[in-house]
């Protein structure tokens, strides 16, 4: 069974995880090959107590970290740019 044809793991992160991890190795290993790891590396993401914590973490990250660049407010950035009172050209 190749990877592409690996059903997804129903959690996009799991699965972006896996197809990340998994990448260098596609067109290396044989599709047996990379099931089995496939296989392991869901286990591990989904089961083991510290693989959890990290995955959570990076969740956390997602929802905090903006999708695009651009303009606009930050909060605290207005009082860093008033020039000082008493300041030259104030």
């Amino acid at each position: 069974m190749s990877t592409e044809m690996h059903k997804q793991h129903s959690d996009p992160l799991v699965a972006a995880t896996i197809a990340r991890a998994l990448a260098p190795y596609v067109g290396i290993a044989s599709p047996e090959i990379l099931a089995t790891m496939r296989e392991q590396l869901e286990e591990m993401l989904t089961t083991d107590e510290l693989a959890l914590a990290m995955m959570e973490q990076l969740r956390d990250d997602q929802h905090t970290v903006p999708d695009v660049s651009g303009e606009g407010r930050i909060d605290g950035a207005e009082a860093a740019i008033q020039p000082k009172r008493g300041a030259r050209g104030a």
